[in-house]
């Protein structure tokens, strides 16, 4: 099995096009802030000026198997097609063997990587916990009134 290439998402329409499928891909329990209606051009504006420290597209013997970003904050956005979910694992691992964290920021960052998920995606969470991550949080949005 080759190993998994992390490819830095650049601007090219390809890239923005790949993405827009992943986004597209996902389901409604895997949602935690995005809106499913995002049209393309507004995703091609965000690819332009994403806000994160790293994103790549991710590849396993040459073909496109998913997303992930990695946030200021050390939290990992981690999208895979559903046929390629059994990757999980071994994307965590190629993540944490190639990339640092940034250093623990009191009040603001962990030490650590994270992973923020929708409490309804029971099937990650459990992936999660089987590679041994554990829960450290959980976080409630306030509604306006």
């Amino acid at each position: 099995m080759e190993d998994l290439v992390l490819e830095e998402v650049n601007q090219s329409d390809e890239h923005k096009k790949l993405l827009f499928e992943v986004f597209h891909q996902r389901k409604d329990v895997e949602r935690i802030s995005s809106n499913s209606q995002l049209l393309f051009n507004d995703h091609s504006n965000f690819v332009e000026n994403h806000p994160y420290r790293y994103w790549f597209l991710v590849k396993n013997e040459g073909c496109y198997i998913g997303a992930v970003n990695i946030s200021y904050e050390n939290s990992l956005g981690i999208q895979l097609f559903d046929k390629y979910e059994n990757f999980l694992g071994q994307l965590i691992g190629k993540i944490c063997s190639t990339l640092k964290p940034l250093p623990r920021l009191a009040s603001a960052r962990s030490g650590n990587f994270i992973v923020n998920i929708s409490p309804k995606n029971i099937k990650l969470e459990r992936e999660l916990e089987k590679l041994g991550a554990f829960c450290i949080q959980k976080t409630f949005r306030l509604e306006d009134k």
